[in-house]
């Protein structure tokens, strides 16, 4: 008797979002195995009869593409081991479906990356890339089994991260910190029992050094002769704009469209929290805004020419946000060093550099956490640590400055 295999809905593991996992059923003779797709929906996105993901999830061409890649994939090993002669019965049926641990760690995370860009987790997806390049180049270009993948591997590959790339110790912490996610991944998936990166120590967080920029360095940077519809123009104006505007983030910067400019004031969500700021706008902010400020401004468009089109998922926005950032902190360093700055100036420091403007002029923590939009000003103060010798300079000052 044949088998047959077909993807379906598997509702024993429905999570507590309304979710339900996609699995593909292979079964013989009333008896069944399953395989998971790594694929989600909520049961009315479902068609049981068509067994496909329907048109109102709004990533079902890629869902359905993967589901039948999947089929594909399983009825070629079925039909090997029906060439070869061999019984398919459940048992062995079972080994052709299960990954076997002779399959690469390199391969397990491209899967992995795979489905973070299916949740729309860019960030996530970019820091595996990361990762996947930095295992690539221990490896040397070889595979590595999940039979290998032990506590002895663990550790030579952490060292290499520690001592080899010359990352920033808070770096090596976030690289664990992946590392682990993926290992949990792995668990999941039943590839592996445990963690083998568990015993890992992880640097200490340390407080790194903020760049920020003086008040006198901003203004250099305004009073740069630019020529008008340039690149490093256009950077000027993004740059100028964040400052004046509590140090608005990048993401948040390109997304701002003209209806977030009401009744004299900037209104927006920012991506990274949720939270509503709004901000008065003065002359300072029309001096930028008016370069950019159509005749008859569409609502539903982008204030500043750095999101060319709108997209339908938070993956590929943030992935084009990230490309412009790229571009953006190249023309930063080049604007810096025209203004005669050393420091290594990126568009975050337009943030920094507004709170410490902000606390030099002895506005107080309260007001600040407010304007750069933190959830608690706990959060303000660890933020602002790194600033306190600022203070200690205007206290020594008073002390024993002439």
């Amino acid at each position: 008797m044949s088998i047959t295999i077909k993807a379906t809905l598997y509702s024993k593991k429905k999570r507590k979002d309304g979710a339900v996992p996609i699995y593909i059923r292979i079964t013989k003779e009333r008896k069944s195995t399953y395989i998971s797709t790594g694929l989600f929906v909520t049961e009315s996105q479902w068609n049981s009869r068509e067994r496909l993901v329907r048109k109102t999830h709004r990533q079902h061409n890629l869902y359905n593409k993967q589901i039948a890649d999947k089929l594909n994939e399983l009825e070629s090993k079925y039909l090997k081991v029906e060439l070869n002669n061999k019984e398919v019965d459940p048992k062995r049926l079972k080994q052709v479906i299960k990954p076997s641990k002779s399959e690469g760690v390199l391969s397990y995370l491209s899967q992995y990356r795979q489905e973070l860009k299916q949740s729309n987790r860019f960030f996530e997806y970019k820091k595996v890339g990361t990762i996947q390049d930095n295992l690539s180049s221990y490896l040397k270009g070889k595979e590595l089994t999940l039979g290998k993948l032990d506590k002895e591997f663990a550790a030579g590959f952490g060292k290499y991260i520690t001592e080899n790339i010359g990352n920033s110790p808070n770096t090596i912490r976030r690289k664990i910190t992946t590392i682990r996610a993926f290992m949990s991944w792995l668990i999941l998936k039943k590839l592996i029992n445990k963690d083998p990166f568990k015993g890992i120590d992880k640097p200490l967080v340390t407080d790194s050094q903020k760049t920020r920029l003086t008040i006198e360095q901003i203004e250099a940077i305004e009073e740069l002769d630019l020529k008008k519809g340039s690149g490093l123009w256009h950077t000027r104006n993004y740059f100028l704009y964040a400052f004046y505007n509590a140090g608005i983030r990048f993401g948040d910067l390109c997304t701002l469209k003209w209806s977030n400019i009401v009744d004299g004031r900037l209104i927006y969500k920012m991506l990274k929290t949720g939270h509503e700021k709004s901000i008065k706008q003065t002359s300072i902010h029309e001096s930028i805004l008016q370069y950019y400020r159509p005749k008859k401004p569409s609502p539903g468009s982008y204030i500043f020419p750095l999101i060319h089109k709108q997209h339908a998922n938070s993956f590929d926005l943030k992935k084009e946000i990230s490309s412009r950032n790229v571009v953006v902190n190249k023309n930063l360093k080049k604007i810096a060093e025209m203004a005669g700055i050393q420091s290594n100036v990126s568009f975050h420091v337009a943030r920094h550099s507004f709170s410490q403007y902000a606390l030099k002029k002895g506005i107080d923590l309260y007001s600040i956490s407010k304007a750069l939009g933190h959830a608690d000003i706990k959060i303000t103060e660890q933020y602002l640590n790194s600033f306190d010798e600022d203070i200690l300079d205007k206290s020594m000052d008073k002390l024993f400055g002439e």
